[in-house]
């Protein structure tokens, strides 16, 4: 194979190389022999979580010259069987560092794509299979929530009734657990009208609603306040971004953030902490 091709493919498949070599044996089996997709995903013993990423690996196989689609979902090798079985054998040992080695952090993207038509999402595919490793604004939201077990934050400087519909929705996830829950707005009196018809919830949610917004005397500025958007869930996970608790963040503007795992969680927590110290209880 050409000089370069192999880490190029580890790139695009990186977050699942043993998927990969799984597909890259059936391929390597098959010799110079047209094989169909479904035959490959029938021979590459995927899970049903781990077969959805067949398309999005033969597609990277492709972009790097190791296969060529000879008809609608047909696939021929263009390297030797050899090659192959050598590369299956180095994604086997990826996938091996995979589970034994640990980032100090982890880091998604997360987008909101703009609402279609959209001039962005016609051309964000052209970048590549690197598309499928970006997050889901609204998803990553819900898992964050979802596996909160003892504490779930949200920080929003602006909220409408969409969001504080999304918010509830959020709170939610974690009903029937011990979870302390958090809700740290940037104006309450501003934010009020919207989380009228959700009050009722998130009274029973008992969640703890604080206002960052103090008066500052002498001050060129005469408040202090954010314009952070975080959710923070368990010290364990954090989102960090553009994403106001707005219908536009949900579906119609472009917004960008990432997802954090890992020990850099903690300096968002100690940011939480303090902001909870400082913010105002709203009875």
């Amino acid at each position: 194979m050409k000089e370069g091709t192999i880490e190029k493919f580890f790139e695009l498949i990186w977050p699942y190389p043993a998927s990969a070599g799984n597909v890259v044996r059936v391929l390597a089996k098959s010799g110079h022999n047209a094989v169909s997709a479904q035959f490959i995903e029938r021979s590459a013993d995927l899970g049903m979580h781990e077969a959805v990423r067949i398309p999005h690996i033969l597609n990277s196989m492709a972009a790097v010259g190791m296969i060529d689609e000879t008809g609608p979902g047909w696939w021929v090798a263009t390297v030797e069987p050899q090659d192959l079985l050598a590369l299956a054998q180095q994604l086997t040992g990826a996938a091996i560092y995979q589970r034994v080695h640990k980032d100090k952090d982890e880091v998604q993207v997360v987008l909101t794509l703009p609402e279609e038509p959209s001039m962005l999402c016609d051309v964000l595919p052209e970048q590549g299979p690197y598309c499928v490793r970006l997050g889901v604004t609204d998803s990553v939201f819900s898992i964050i929530a979802r596996e909160a077990n003892h504490r779930l934050v949200i920080v929003t400087p602006f909220i409408d009734k969409v969001g504080a519909e999304w918010i509830v929705g959020m709170f939610k996830l974690t009903d029937g657990k011990r979870v302390e829950r958090i809700l740290i707005l940037r104006d309450y009196h501003a934010a009020k009208l919207s989380l009228t018809e959700v009050a009722g919830e998130l009274d029973r949610l008992q969640v703890r609603l604080l206002d960052y917004n103090l008066r500052h005397e002498g001050r060129r500025i005469p408040f202090e306040t954010f314009h952070a958007k975080l959710v923070l869930g368990d010290d364990t996970q954090a989102y960090i971004g553009s994403a106001n608790m707005l219908a536009s963040s949900l579906a119609v503007a472009l917004e960008a953030g990432v997802l954090v795992k890992g020990d850099s969680v903690l300096d968002i927590k100690r940011l939480v902490d303090s902001m909870i110290t400082v913010s105002k209880k709203v009875s």
